[in-house]
């Protein structure tokens, strides 16, 4: 039997009579699970772009390093995620919810007049987190119960530049250290009045590898036109060069007789590289309004030198806006408050049973200043991911993320 017709049976016999445990979405088996698009409220109220935007005195973000090349101050930022989900099926739904952190980064202007900067942290790359449990009702071997989890995330730790090119153009660029284990499970239980025994077997995964991103962002295109409207319209680019990640996977047994370690072996997983093409511009000096697109090849993903055929190329499009009132005083509170919205529909890299599970989400949120170069962000996501078809999964979620950004009143020691 080929690994299409495993995966298959796995699915068409997991839910028959299928009941959720607690955990997330049971798609983020595939692969190396859910991969990470954004990682600041900022960009989540935004639809979960931003390539093309310049880092501001109260916000910068990870996601193009060319933006960083805007930064006059030392700028610290930081954030969570909560995730709240409904899942279901034909049978049955369940709620579940959890709390994970969208990383953090650091950033420092080196040179302001050539845009130089330098920027550390830590973002999460991806995330796996799904428990399920079946019960098979049979006459042979009574009612045994199936419970499958997966759990775990890759992150990655970075080093970055910017620089400011002529013609007001900027350019940056990462090194990064991808480091995270994942394991899955799955647990055969039987009752007591069963002949047979309780046995585990678990799979561990231990990521490592080195990769790099490079962003390029434009200068003002509005300029080349005599337009009083619209103005700092941009392009941005970002490449991220995902490594072959040493990739240490031992599978071990867990019966009454103990623990057995079948296969420990050192393999090699390749992630696909992943494109961000955005552009914005101002419209009468309020307003913000950007355009975002994402490309993955995750069909390319090999684990081992094997394609998963439940991966396909992942797609997403997002739009956004902000609004700003110009004309607002530094001591006015509420007129310097941010209002942010958006859209996206993403066709996201898992494709089960020859079904395309893709995803539409709205967003919003808000943007408080706490200080003079100080901001508390907050975005707000409603969407849905998957289907009922084929008694597969739907994806009813909710998601808040909260980033605070201080300024260099936290950092930066005043002269005398």
């Amino acid at each position: 039997m080929n690994k299409k017709n495993l995966n298959i049976w796995f699915w068409l016999f997991l839910f028959q009579t299928v009941s959720f445990a607690s955990g997330g979405s049971l798609y983020t088996r595939y692969g190396v699970g859910d991969v990470f698009h954004y990682f600041t409220a900022r960009n989540m109220s935004l639809g979960g772009g931003g390539y093309s935007l310049l880092a501001t005195p109260d916000n910068f973000s990870p996601i193009n390093p060319a933006s960083w090349s805007s930064i006059k101050f030392t700028q610290f930022n930081i954030g969570i995620i909560y995730d709240g989900m409904k899942l279901s099926n034909n049978t049955e739904n369940v709620f579940y919810s959890t709390t994970k952190f969208s990383g953090f980064n650091l950033g420092f202007p080196l040179d302001k007049d050539l845009g130089l900067s330098m920027v550390m942290g830590l973002m999460p790359v991806s995330n796996v987190e799904y428990e399920v449990d079946n019960v098979l009702a049979n006459q042979i071997v009574g009612s045994p119960k199936f419970s499958y989890v997966g759990d775990g995330s890759i992150n990655k730790v970075y080093l970055g530049f910017s620089y400011k090119l002529p013609y007001d153009f900027r350019i940056g660029g990462t090194f990064e250290y991808y480091t995270g284990d994942i394991t899955y499970s799955s647990t055969m239980t039987f009752d007591n009045t069963s002949t047979f025994s309780n046995a585990t077997f678990k799979k561990e995964l231990s990521y490592r590898g080195i990769g790099s991103t490079v962003g390029l962002i434009s200068g003002d295109i509005s300029k080349l036109f005599d337009n009083s409207i619209i103005s700092n319209w941009r392009l941005g680019l970002t490449f991220v060069i995902s490594p072959n990640l040493n990739t240490d996977s031992t599978e071990t047994s867990i019966t009454k007789i103990g623990s057995n370690t079948t296969q420990s072996a050192l393999v090699s997983t390749n992630l696909p590289v992943k494109i961000g093409i955005g552009t914005s511009f101002i419209l009468n000096k309020n307003y913000l309004i950007l355009v975002d697109y994402i490309f993955q090849p995750w069909s390319k993903f090999t684990f081992n030198n094997v394609a998963d055929n439940n991966l396909r190329n992942l797609t997403r499009f997002s739009l956004g806006f902000e609004y700003k009132n110009s004309g607002a005083s530094r001591t006015g509170f509420w007129e310097q408050i941010k209002f942010r919205g958006g859209l996206s529909y993403e066709q996201t890299q898992y494709r089960i049973l020859g079904e395309d599970i893709n995803e539409y989400g709205i967003y919003g949120g808000f943007s408080i200043p706490i200080g003079p170069l100080s901001n508390l962000d907050v975005g707000i996501s409603y969407g849905v991911r998957g289907t009922k078809n084929l008694n597969l999964i739907q994806e009813n979620f909710i998601k808040t993320s909260v980033s605070i950004s201080f300024g260099e009143l936290w950092f930066i020691r005043r002269e005398r």
